[in-house]
């Protein structure tokens, strides 16, 4: 058997038991392109945070237009924030994604928020810099937060936002922040999900 008969069956044969760059490299990206849709947040299952570290605050999903909707009805009280919660502990969220979400504001005044992640065993708690909404009768302001960024503050930062988030495979709550003071107001949220990083 000459030397290009061969060579012309090794080739073959690659393609036949599957060990070709080509065919193992069509499989992967078929692969990671499976895993690079958005992973959709239930606007179900929130609750008011325990009440020593938030102001009052109610939630419910409403639906305008066919749209679900989170209504989140806050007032103002003793701390400087009102904080909704929602576990995440048996949903796998990636360790590298952006949440990203829609919100508008139907309060009276402008109001600043913040999305805050409990992860791992000690449920060690990291909050976002603050992001601002304007006061808006009907517009929808765009929230994007990298999971990872290294703007996030924790015990770990001494409370300053510079580091990033610990366990990030291990998110076991997110919370929704509403700096209110003394004010009461309204923040509607909507099309919440992860998406994840390439």
């Amino acid at each position: 058997m000459s030397r290009a008969s061969t060579l012309t069956t090794i080739i073959i044969l690659a393609y036949i038991i599957g060990v070709c760059p080509v065919a193992v490299h069509t499989s992967v990206g078929a692969e990671e392109e499976a895993t690079l849709n958005p992973i959709p947040i239930e606007l179900a299952g929130w609750a008011s945070e325990d009440a020593k570290y938030t102001n009052p605050i109610e939630g419910e999903v409403i639906e305008v237009d066919g749209k679900k909707q989170l209504k989140l009805t806050y007032k103002g009280g003793e701390t400087d924030k009102a904080v909704f919660c929602k576990p995440m502990d048996k949903i796998l969220l990636p360790q590298s994604g952006t949440l990203q979400f829609r919100a508008r504001n139907a309060g009276t005044r402008d109001v600043k928020i913040t999305v805050a992640f409990k992860t791992g065993e000690n449920w060690v708690f990291h909050e976002s810099k603050e992001i601002k909404v304007k006061d808006s009768d009907d517009k929808f302001y765009e929230v994007s937060v990298d999971l990872t960024d290294d703007s996030f503050k924790s015990e770990a930062t001494k409370w300053k936002n510079k580091g990033t988030i610990s366990d990030p495979g291990q998110i076991k709550s997110i919370q929704l922040a509403v700096y209110n003071g003394k004010r009461d107001g309204a923040l509607i949220v909507t099309d919440l999900e992860v998406m994840p990083k390439p």
